[in-house]
């Protein structure tokens, strides 16, 4: 969730104040069962290609990296990176991505860096993020000490009870009904 408020692809807090009050996840109901296999097939296919181009480089990685912090008793922080290679001297997490590349994207894989460090993972490592589009991978880099200061600001907007609501074109693809969101412009 603090990725997309954070990259403004949702500008609607609300949303996710709701959801972390009510203890929903992330899952629009409104995506097609279709659109979603189809989805798996593709990003299974990208990171079986990834595992197999690190394994002929006698690499060692892990799939399915799981990151969970408790950020100062306000929310638990939860990540999953889908592979991570551990050098002796770095780290490099991989996210696999299906679509166009997006700044969303590379905030994502900063939050798994920063959620590392802060978890004191692998203190004594440079990190690292590389994003996987097909046979394009993107460097990403480890964030700055600013960025802690973006996801402070956020989860305080999240937690706020006058969380900011936008109604507008994001409402299309909500999955919050109407009932709960007197001011959604849609359905």
């Amino acid at each position: 969730w603090i990725v997309d408020v954070m990259s403004g692809k949702v500008p609607c807090h609300w949303k996710y104040h709701f959801k972390a009050l009510n203890k929903q996840n992330n899952q629009d109901k409104r995506i097609l069962e279709s659109d979603l296999n189809s989805w798996i097939i593709k990003h299974t296919k990208l990171l079986t290609d990834l595992r197999r181009e690190l394994s002929q480089d006698y690499k060692k990685h892990k799939t399915e990296f799981r990151l969970e912090l408790n950020f100062e008793d306000k929310c638990i922080i939860v990540g999953k990176a889908d592979c991570v290679e551990e050098g002796e001297n770095e780290v490099v997490f991989y996210d696999c991505k299906t679509g166009a590349p997006d700044e969303a994207h590379k905030i994502q894989l900063q939050l798994y860096m920063w959620m590392d460090r802060k978890m004191g993972l692998h203190p004594d490592k440079t990190l690292k993020g590389e994003l996987v589009y097909g046979t394009q991978h993107l460097s990403v880099s480890e964030p700055d000490e600013r960025f802690e200061e973006g996801i402070q600001y956020f989860i305080e907007q999240i937690l706020n009870p006058n969380a900011l609501k936008s109604p507008g074109d994001c409402c299309k693809n909500c999955d919050i009904m109407k009932k709960e969101c007197s001011d959604c412009i849609f359905g």
